[in-house]
């Protein structure tokens, strides 16, 4: 099915409707301990089929974050829409990078490329606990 959406391309074999995810469309704060979601579709402007799903850099302790779908493999020309949640585990604001992997199904050759993700939580009595001095 075709899209209306328009894409720009984010490196060499990915495109993307936004240059970023910004958890904070619908409302200037979002809660924390419970998840928010943001709609972003990528698109495969390579020639290789490609296995395509959604990371964040480890230690993270500040969200979790999870996508729907999971994992999807993209042929030629075609794209996905993607949900993403993000779970604030404390009040934070975010600008965080969010990593797209992209794994070639015929080589296993695995690529990453960053997206940066924005998020501003309501204040909250769970707070950052690198931020307090004791």
């Amino acid at each position: 099915k075709d899209s209306m959406e328009i894409f720009t391309p984010i490196n060499d074999i990915l495109t993307a409707n936004r240059p970023m995810l910004d958890f904070n469309i619908i409302s200037e704060e979002i809660p924390v301990e419970e998840e928010t979601s943001e709609i972003i579709c990528i698109g495969n402007i390579s020639r290789k089929r490609l296995k395509i799903q959604f990371s964040v850099m480890e230690g993270c302790d500040q969200y979790q974050i999870r996508s729907e779908p999971q994992l999807i493999t993209l042929t030629k020309g075609k794209a996905c829409e993607f949900e993403v949640f993000i779970k604030p585990l404390c009040t934070c604001r975010l600008y965080e990078q969010i990593v797209i992997s992209a794994v070639d199904i015929k080589t296993g050759e695995e690529q990453f490329f960053v997206l940066l993700a924005a998020e501003f939580t309501k204040s909250s009595q769970i707070l950052i606990f690198l931020t307090l001095d004791f």
